[in-house]
């Protein structure tokens, strides 16, 4: 009698990123996150500025767009056709919100974010147009735009992108931290008021959503059940002023097995 063997494909998801990743790493590493799936398998190659350095995109003397190096070496590794499914998952440049108002080092400021117009006012804060912030956001996201876009034509059975975690709600633990790592000094620099920085963080998400969307990439915005009632990450998974922890990283895997497994379903 001949031997069933298994049609089913193997799904294996290539994740890599920036320091948001170190989460997932942490999680994947101590063995906190198991697959609840067979035939379900994640790599984490690129994690961090360290190996995942310089522009998502570069550019040749002829202005032809290239993919940054580390990363053409690791899809070169795992190319899209072959016996398994191949997925991408990017958590890339997820700090860019943080950049334009983490810390307070000028006039306070504040904006309205279409959607969410019933978020507080900070009071005697000079209200700035959305979209002079959304355009400062976007500023920063113009490599992220373009390497969604080359993805998406290199024949990966899906692409996902993770947005980074919501901002932290306590002001004085992301100063303390900051503190320790010698990221903010007695100087006028204060950490801004927290829903200023919360509607940074969902003008963020706007923009990548857009990008994604364009690309044909599926965005996901928040990890269900790890933000407060108010829309901050919730305390058990913070981990330091901008960063959550490798709990925060095992919901994030078991998020992403469950989109994984349901893709086009």
């Amino acid at each position: 009698m001949e031997a069933l063997v298994s049609t089913v494909k193997a799904k294996r998801v290539i994740i890599f990123g920036h320091s948001h990743v170190w989460a997932l790493r942490a999680a994947w590493k101590t063995g906190s996150f198991t697959p609840n799936t067979d035939h379900f398998s994640l790599e984490i190659p690129l994690c961090g500025t360290k190996q995942f350095p310089g522009d998502l995109i570069n550019y040749n003397a002829r202005g032809a767009e290239q993919i940054n190096a580390a990363l053409l070496s690791v899809l070169n590794t795992h190319p899209p056709a072959g016996a398994n499914d191949v997925y991408l998952a990017s958590v890339c440049q997820g700090n860019a919100y943080n950049a334009v108002g983490l810390l307070l080092e000028g006039p306070a400021f504040d904006f309205v974010v279409p959607g969410y117009e019933a978020l507080p006012l900070n009071d005697g804060a000079d209200l700035v147009p959305f979209g002079a912030i959304k355009s400062l956001i976007q500023r920063q996201c113009i490599g992220l735009t373009a390497l969604m876009h080359r993805l998406s034509k290199l024949g990966y059975a899906g692409i996902m992108h993770f947005e980074a975690p919501p901002p932290i709600e306590d002001g004085d633990f992301v100063a303390e931290k900051l503190r320790q790592n010698n990221e903010i000094n007695n100087s006028t620099a204060i950490v801004n008021d927290k829903y200023v920085r919360l509607k940074l963080w969902l003008t963020q998400t706007l923009i990548m959503q857009e990008i994604c969307d364009a690309a044909g990439v599926r965005y996901v915005r928040e990890v269900p059940a790890t933000s407060n009632e108010a829309g901050f990450l919730a305390d058990e998974y913070k981990k330091d002023a901008v960063h959550a922890n490798f709990l925060y990283g095992v919901e994030l895997l078991s998020c992403c097995e469950r989109i994984v497994q349901d893709w086009n379903h």
